[in-house]
């Protein structure tokens, strides 16, 4: 009733199994789904609602479908799946490029890629038994798809160029601005560095205090570093018109450095092929 509502499409595959196995499947769906297990540590990418599903096909198949998907990979990755999907939000594609370390950048087998529901259905539609008749017999649409089709294809390519050169023009205006105008410029610095603080210290927390591995070792916090907000009483002083401490010009080398280094991974082959 609520895919009916909102404009969600549904289907239904009638899968080939043995008697055996679809009795091994259904204990398995009936075992998930008793009080005490219908709630689990839920995982985005390792464990879900689709993978979930995939296991249980799989320990019914004794092992057949897992076989068939860790040998084939199409190249893409869980920030590459999740940035397509997220693309028609802008805002929401942009949190997950930012949070996603360098786990969402290894290529995924299909087997890891089915923890999305489409791709589950595809390579379901693709598996064979063991005896090499086709695992999914037929299909039957319960509802019609309303609302806007799934983004199709490869993640949207991230120009550099663009972002370079609005780099390079908001230096070149901080420069012209430094001199005549260190208010308006304190003013600006301090909304930078607040939000790039504030984000950094949610990407320690998430890789230091939560499970999320997909969160760890983010290299982003190189650019979203939370030492920007020591910097704010810096920005404070020159909003009342008064010189920095040594302190906070030593404290801005080190963000520019460390800001600096960020940019190093750009030189390996996985950024290029990446950005283009």
């Amino acid at each position: 009733r609520y895919y009916r509502e909102v404009g969600r499409g549904a289907t239904l595959q009638w899968l080939d199994l043995d008697p055996s196995q679809a009795r091994t499947l259904a204990a398995a769906l009936a075992e998930n789904a008793r009080p005490e297990n219908a709630r689990y540590r839920y995982d985005y990418y390792t464990d879900n609602c689709a993978t979930r599903v995939r296991d249980a096909v799989d320990a019914a198949l004794g092992g057949q479908l897992r076989r068939q998907l860790e040998v084939r990979s199409s190249g893409d990755t869980y920030r590459g799946e999740s940035v397509r999907l997220a693309s028609p939000a802008p805002w929401m594609a942009v949190g997950f490029d930012l949070a996603l370390g360098p786990f969402g950048d290894r290529p995924l087998t299909r087997w890891e890629q089915a923890f999305l529901p489409r791709r589950l259905a595809d390579d379901l539609r693709e598996a064979k038994r063991a005896d090499g008749r086709p695992l999914v017999t037929s299909e039957i649409e319960l509802l019609p798809q309303r609302q806007g089709a799934e983004p199709v294809g490869s993640a949207p390519r991230l120009w550099l160029w663009p972002w370079l050169l609005a780099g390079v023009s908001l230096g070149l205006a901080v420069l012209a601005f430094a001199g005549r105008h260190s208010r308006v410029l304190a003013v600006g610095a301090s909304g930078f560095w607040l939000g790039c603080g504030l984000l950094g210290l949610v990407l320690v927390l998430s890789w230091a205090f939560t499970a999320h591995h997909a969160l760890w070792a983010n290299r982003n916090l190189l650019l979203l570093n939370p030492l920007c907000l020591l910097l704010l009483p810096g920005a404070w002083a020159l909003l009342r018109g008064r010189v920095p401490s040594a302190r906070f010009r030593v404290l801005l080398v080190v963000v520019a450095t460390l800001a600096v280094l960020a940019c190093l991974p750009m030189i390996t082959p996985p950024f290029l092929v990446w950005f283009g």
